[in-house]
């Protein structure tokens, strides 16, 4: 839509980190339905902002999920790509920003 002000306030609400952590512990305790939910829930707001890296890993997490399935091997390359995307964010953010 080419609407830089709307696209800047999204970014800045993007709470990755956060999503990242529910990600993790439903990872950890093996709450599949839970798992599968919170990923799919980060995936819909990384896909609406463009996120393609953070997308490609939430696709696995949410599938091993549904399919009653370990994802805890997916857990690193989602916080790698969850920093990098925020580190990114917030460089963007800043440079558009002012």
């Amino acid at each position: 839509m080419n609407n830089k002000k709307l696209l800047l306030r999204l970014l800045k609400s993007f709470r990755g980190r956060e999503m990242a952590g529910e990600i993790t512990e439903a990872a950890e305790s093996r709450d599949y339905f839970k798992l599968a939910g919170e990923a799919h829930k980060m995936k819909g707001v990384a896909a609406n902002l463009g996120l393609k890296g953070l997308v490609s890993v939430l696709i696995g997490i949410e599938g091993n999920a549904k399919a009653g399935q370990d994802a805890s091997e997916l857990i690193p390359i989602l916080d790698a790509a969850t920093e990098e995307t925020m580190r990114l964010i917030d460089k963007f953010v800043e440079r558009e920003g002012d």
